[in-house]
């Protein structure tokens, strides 16, 4: 069976929390499972890379920049990652800032899409080497080969209907490799550039990857016990939901379950594909 597992930052947020996601991929392909996974930036990264995109000055973007890549540098320390796969973490985050210095004169927004990718490709960077290094079949996969986007820079959005014909090939990669690290947020523009698919943008691509690659379902991994049927913060009553249909699903997430944004349980609906959070 071909499942999707979608994992948040604070469940990549240090080197036993990557430990403990490996666990779970393991027992799944133990089970025998195909297994694509997506992952969000580690911890507050996409804040940390804000304040450089944010930044006005050269030195100062230098300067919290070399502080973001030094602590990804951390971690695969701690994880024990070869040279090789170290460097291949360091060049695929400076592809983000050489990318986001080049358009900042022309458009900020696309500046912002450009810099804040690195975190993604640095989380799947690290999770993919792990794994590997423990032992499994994992491939590292650029989802922008895969979610191609319309639209402004930072809300970029994604044609559905042409999902099917674009997961082809990162179907067949599943089928050599079982199982497929991929970043959640990210697209690609037309003309080549990064784009971002704005708020829950990560649970959102992976409901998309479940649809792309004809899954039996997604499983959203986050700090909460599952789906309430109000907001917690307002409503100190609320309860978790334990079994929903799309449509009420849809309902409870546009009236204060933000847990999962409607955007997430739309495709999924359209695809007849079950949800667990």
């Amino acid at each position: 069976m071909l499942i999707v597992q979608k994992y948040g930052g604070t469940s990549v947020g240090s080197f036993d929390r990557i430990r403990n996601v490996a666990g779970r991929i393991k027992s799944l392909r133990e089970d025998g499972h195909q297994v694509a996974v997506v992952v969000s930036a580690m911890g507050k990264t996409t804040n940390a890379l804000e304040a450089v995109w944010s930044a006005s000055a050269e030195a100062e973007r230098r300067d919290l920049w070399a502080t973001c890549v030094k602590e990804h540098m951390a971690v695969a320390e701690a994880l024990g990652l070869s040279s090789s796969l170290t460097e291949t973490l360091r060049d695929r985050m400076e592809s983000c800032w050489q990318a986001s210095e080049q358009v900042r004169p022309q458009s900020m927004d696309a500046a912002y899409d450009a810099m804040v990718a690195a975190g993604e490709l640095a989380s799947t960077t690290l999770v993919a080497a792990w794994l590997t290094q423990a032992g499994m079949s994992a491939a590292w996969w650029d989802v922008r080969n895969t979610l191609h986007t319309s639209g402004p820079h930072r809300f970029a959005r994604v044609d559905e209907s042409t999902l099917g014909e674009a997961g082809r090939s990162l179907r067949t990669r599943m089928d050599e490799a079982h199982v497929v690290l991929t970043q959640g947020f990210i697209g690609r523009h037309a003309d080549g550039s990064t784009s971002t698919l704005g708020r829950e943008g990560s649970d959102y691509s992976a409901a998309l990857l479940a649809v792309a690659v004809g899954a039996a379902g997604v499983t959203i991994w986050k700090d909460v016990p599952g789906m309430m049927n109000a907001d917690p913060k307002r409503h100190p009553e609320a309860v978790t939901v334990p079994k929903v249909a799309h449509a009420e699903a849809l309902e409870l997430s546009y009236y204060g379950a933000s847990v999962i944004h409607p955007r997430t349980v739309k495709p999924l609906q359209l695809a007849g594909l079950p949800l667990w959070v």
